[in-house]
């Protein structure tokens, strides 16, 4: 199975269970506050597995990040900015440090686009270049913390990776 089948694949998994989890969850209008609202602040993780072109390497991934939500009315409390650092635990040092803006299109979905800049050790050449994460995530409200699946890619004129994952967050 090529990358482009299991990334669809992995993608329509991801849409399905959101959908599927938003009904039983009870998300409607009249759910309560998402635990992130009323919070200026968030800090959160993930862990997950990631792939690598062109490499194929398949390896455990970190990415710690904290955001600053823009407001506490109206379009700015769905907007959020903040800073990011991406580690992929490979037989190779590589990692990214990103600045972070996500938006919350409704109270559990999360879109999150990240430029950063990627540090990478192959053999004895170093590698540091441009790179933009972006990131899809759907937290469920554990009253003191968000945790749920996230599903990101990150593309770069060196590699494209792509990963699966769990997130955990925690407003402040």
């Amino acid at each position: 199975m090529n990358l482009g089948k299991k990334y669809i694949r992995i993608l329509g998994i991801f849409i399905c269970f959101m959908l599927i989890s938003n009904v039983s969850y009870g998300q409607d209008q009249n759910h309560k506050a998402h635990h992130h609202e009323g919070h200026d602040y968030e800090l959160g993780f993930s862990l997950g597995m990631t792939l690598i072109e062109p490499e194929d390497i398949t390896a455990p991934s970190l990415h710690l990040h904290a955001h600053r939500r823009l407001g506490t009315e109206d379009f700015k409390q769905r907007l959020s900015v903040g800073l990011g650092v991406e580690s992929i635990f490979t037989e190779h040092l590589h990692y990214s440090f990103l600045a972070s803006f996500s938006y919350n299109p409704f109270a559990a979905f999360i879109i999150d686009v990240s430029p950063g800049i990627l540090f990478a050790e192959e053999e004895d050449e170093s590698i540091r270049e441009y790179l933009t994460h972006i990131e899809f995530t759907y937290e469920f409200d554990l009253e003191y913390i968000g945790i749920g699946p996230v599903i990101g890619m990150a593309l770069s004129s060196e590699d494209t990776h792509y990963a699966v994952g769990i997130h955990i967050g925690k407003g402040l």
